[in-house]
């Protein structure tokens, strides 16, 4: 099966700095970096990554069949040896809003799976020869999702820090994120 962006291979180069002159010359301490990045900062490593995760997970979606029904469900509340795993989770995430169980799904499939881009290779081409920058394992000090598609979070999974600031510009403002390593905290800003 082959969706959209499937002809972009991953990971991205840095940009060459003939394209970015202009800004070369207003800011000295500009670095043109790949995409995903890894800055170590004393004894952290924390990894940038730019991509629409949600969006593709959203195209390779994968729902889980369960062998009981809704009605099941809450007549066997109290019999919770016959229900399958999946029930339970869903049971348990029927609470949450949208946008928790989303980012949640999306931190919890990249660091449980130990990869930046944990697709086909027919649903997203990587080079071989540079995989091993992909990989999360071990899991970073703090990983920043730059994903558009996705809703802004700030979680800590597995003792590893996971921000997305989402869209840079929603509703006539600017919003970013801020985050500090010496404290391991990060805040959302947004400027008019």
């Amino acid at each position: 099966m082959v969706t959209k962006d499937s002809n972009a291979f991953f990971p991205k180069f840095k940009i060459p700095r003939i394209f970015g002159n202009r800004l070369t010359r207003l800011l000295d301490d500009i670095e043109w970096v790949t995409n995903p990045c890894r800055i170590n900062y004393l004894a952290q490593e924390i990894v940038v990554l730019r991509d629409n995760l949600c969006e593709r997970f959203t195209r390779n979606d994968i729902s889980f069949l369960s062998k009981l029904t809704e009605k099941d469900l809450e007549e066997d509340k109290d019999e919770g040896d016959e229900m399958l795993e999946i029930d339970r989770l869903i049971k348990q995430t029927e609470k949450l809003s949208p946008d928790v169980k989303q980012s949640r799904k999306v931190v919890k499939s990249l660091l449980d799976q130990g990869n930046l881009s944990p697709f086909t290779l027919q649903s997203r081409p990587v080079y071989t020869n540079y995989a091993q920058s992909l990989s999360l394992v071990p899991l970073p000090t703090a990983l920043i999702l730059v994903d558009p598609s996705s809703p802004t979070f700030d979680l800590i999974y597995e003792n590893c820090h996971v921000m997305n600031p989402g869209r840079f510009y929603r509703n006539g403002k600017i919003s970013y994120l801020e985050y500090y390593p010496g404290t391991r905290t990060a805040k959302q800003k947004a400027l008019y």
